[in-house]
């Protein structure tokens, strides 16, 4: 790999990670909330607060972790398709881990919050800004 595609990669690996930790930070408290406060379904509450992040977190990815100024239209139509791929992965695993092997809501939320980061990352570099790096 070629020291300009490393600084590349090391630049969007550390700006996705600032942004997926707050964003994860968000979701496992906001999830967590949720289930142990207001009596939702793990599933549920992994889904709604999952798409309440997709817009601050495009806007952030797009702007720290990717640095691209291309159209939204291209750009955005790959981010929410990859979204939806991970937002059915979290719900599915936030409802196995909570309910199915019986593990605390934080938990589960967290470990829903690391396994869908990373598969997001590599999604996103590989596929929604793969033409655009900077």
């Amino acid at each position: 790999m070629s020291e300009h595609r490393w600084r590349t990669l090391s630049r969007q690996l550390l700006g996705f990670a600032t942004v997926g930790t707050a964003s994860a930070l968000i979701y496992t408290l906001a999830s967590s909330a949720l289930v142990a406060i207001a009596g939702w379904q793990a599933w549920v509450a992994s889904v709604v607060v999952y798409a309440m992040l997709i817009p601050p977190a495009y806007l952030a990815q797009r702007k720290i972790s990717f640095q691209t100024a291309e159209g939204h239209k291209v750009v955005f139509t790959r981010y929410v398709v990859a979204t939806v791929g991970g937002l059915v992965a979290a719900a599915v695993l936030a409802q196995i881990l909570h309910v199915a092997l019986a593990l605390p809501a934080l938990v589960s939320f967290a470990l829903v919050a690391v396994t869908i980061a990373a598969f997001n990352f590599a999604v996103l570099r590989l596929w929604v800004f793969r033409d655009f790096d900077a």
